[in-house]
């Protein structure tokens, strides 16, 4: 896929999760980056769940499909769009890494 297709998608998986409205228009050469790392857009792309839970000694107790079965003692140590951000950052190509998930 094309650069300039893989983020026309990205903008309209945001918009069609109701995070944000933009248009592909408004983006020019350069400016992507900015987008992509939008906490908003970042939000409405990967979702607010979580990846892993802790305990209150703060030890890593399940990831993300794991059942808790002691959730009062129990929260959520890193949502998704958190952790894809960070990989975003190192990522060699950054829509590369965005196609991954389209």
């Amino acid at each position: 896929m094309k650069r300039e297709e893989i983020l026309k998608k990205c903008i309209e998986r945001v918009n069609k999760r109701g995070g944000l409205k933009i248009t592909h228009s408004v983006i020019w050469q350069g400016t992507e980056e900015i987008l992509l790392f939008d906490h908003s857009f970042c939000k409405a792309f990967w979702g607010e769940d979580c990846k892993g839970f802790v305990n209150k000694a703060n030890q890593l107790i399940c990831h993300k499909y794991c059942r808790i079965k002691d959730k009062e003692n129990a929260h959520c140590y890193q949502p998704l769009w958190q952790y894809h951000i960070q990989q975003l950052a190192l990522a060699e190509d950054r829509l590369k890494y965005m196609e991954k998930f389209l």
